[in-house]
């Protein structure tokens, strides 16, 4: 067995049975029984350990895939992707406050690594830990070269809060090196909000929402559509019901 095409194996399958029960529960008979006989090597290797909590973690099985990343994580305390992998586990099962410990402490082993903080920080943002989110990604801003990522996450926690000079500033940066970005053009309709360009805005934002069609972006080609319905255009008031509908669905 070759545990690493067997964990790609089931995290790709386990994107098609999310909303299929059924499917999902025979998913997981077929790890247990194909991952089982690697549960030897794993109890040997800490990186098969890891590898093997990941394939349990993409199948929904968190709490037995939070073992293997513990006993990852007994033989080699400093691995910051068992940390990681550990406080994603953590999460799924709603153990937030030790899941923040664990990315914490995977952030501080390996600060090179933005993902670990860009984890972190949408976790505090899912709490409503707002403060801690912004401390998070200043930090990761304060990289030598922050990553179209870093920027796109931050820009849209600034645009969320109401930094809107800031979350522009985040917009500009991205928009330059891929202007077709989702996160950019929504930044760019948050600036031209901002700056009661109403037309524009609705523009950046459709094209947002087609790249990317996510609650903040609906609900910010809401706000364009309804601000220009505000002069009795009922075709934009229309518009701005149905995005809001589809912002609510997907909250």
């Amino acid at each position: 067995n070759n545990p690493d095409e067997s964990w790609k194996l089931f995290i790709a399958r386990q994107k098609d049975l999310d909303k299929d029960k059924q499917g999902a529960e025979k998913l997981r008979a077929q790890a247990k029984g194909l991952l089982g006989p690697l549960e030897a090597q794993a109890a040997a290797d800490a990186a098969v350990a890891v590898m093997l909590g990941v394939a349990y973690l993409g199948t929904n099985e968190s709490a037995v895939a939070e073992g293997w990343f513990r006993k990852a994580i007994a033989a080699k305390p400093s691995d910051a992707e068992a940390n990681l992998q550990l406080g994603l586990a953590l999460h799924a099962q709603r153990k937030n406050d030790a899941a923040i410990i664990a990315l914490k402490h995977a952030m501080d082993l390996d600060e090179t690594r933005e993902e670990i903080g860009l984890q972190l920080g949408v976790l505090y943002e899912e709490l409503e830990r707002d403060q801690d989110a912004l401390e998070v990604y200043r930090k990761l801003l304060e990289a030598r070269t922050p990553s179209i990522n870093v920027r796109a996450r931050a820009g849209r926690y600034y645009a969320r809060t109401g930094e809107v000079a800031l979350a522009a500033a985040q917009g500009k940066v991205i928009a330059a090196e891929q202007p077709t970005h989702p996160a950019g053009l929504f930044l760019q309709g948050e600036a031209a909000y901002n700056a009661q360009r109403f037309e524009d805005a609705v523009r950046f934002y459709q094209q947002a929402v087609e790249a990317d069609p996510n609650a903040q972006y609906l609900d910010g080609l809401g706000r364009a559509h309804e601000a220009i319905g505000r002069s009795g255009d009922t075709n934009h008031k229309d518009q701005a019901i149905d995005a809001y509908a589809r912002a609510t669905a997907l909250s």
